[in-house]
């Protein structure tokens, strides 16, 4: 963190729960908790975030599931759609058609607000878990030492396309959203960002193995 300079959030997207077999969070949660270890959720490799959202749910609810980690988001959804594994955290660019095709179930959104291209599926929060809020984002940072002119004068060309109106609905349309900011801004989220998800890590005991 002390490497870099912030220059703009470029967005943000939260996975989605999916399953099959149930109709709600509730439903799942109810289902682990009468049958601990039983439920099999799926990730796309082990220490990944959405394996790390999926533990801290658990944690919120209080339950226990299996992980079973996969390489990869395809063999993970070829899983889900086998039945090999009950629930997993995905993105909706990649299993969003699938929900939209009705092939899968999206049962929840892990951020704080639903998705502008799923907006039928609710919140973690919405379904009974109230604060929970965790998406994965990206942003735009430069080498520690940059001079500050050259920070606000790249962020003032991002705030340009950040708020186009095309780019906002073409990144909608893979279920992200768009969060343009002050460099103070970003530095204070990634800060924040960086101290959640380190004590989840650290609570939560996730490893790579």
């Amino acid at each position: 963190m002390c490497v870099i300079v912030s220059i703009d959030l470029l967005n943000q997207y939260p996975d989605h729960i999916l399953t099959s077999p149930v109709r709600g969070v509730q439903e799942l949660m109810a289902a682990a908790k009468a049958k601990p270890g039983q439920i099999n959720y799926g990730s796309t490799g082990a220490g990944v975030s959405p394996q790390v959202a999926l533990e801290m749910l658990n944690a919120k609810a209080g339950v226990a599931m299996t992980h079973v980690p996969y390489k990869g988001t395809a063999p993970m959804l070829t899983g889900m759609l086998s039945g090999d594994i009950d629930v997993a955290f995905d993105i909706a660019s990649s299993s969003g058609p699938m929900i939209q095709g009705g092939r899968l179930r999206g049962l929840a959104v892990s951020g704080a607000s639903r998705l502008k291209m799923l907006p039928q599926i609710p919140t973690v929060a919405e379904s009974g878990y109230p604060g929970f809020d965790v998406t994965s984002w990206y942003g735009l940072v430069a080498p520690k030492g940059t001079p500050d002119a050259v920070v606000q004068k790249l962020n003032a060309a991002l705030q340009k396309v950040l708020l186009n109106p095309e780019t906002q609905r073409t990144l909608a349309a893979t279920g992200n959203d768009v969060l343009p900011g002050t460099p103070a801004q970003f530095q204070q989220f990634m800060q924040g960002e960086y101290a959640k998800w380190t004590d989840a890590v650290k609570q939560l005991n996730i490893t790579v193995n």
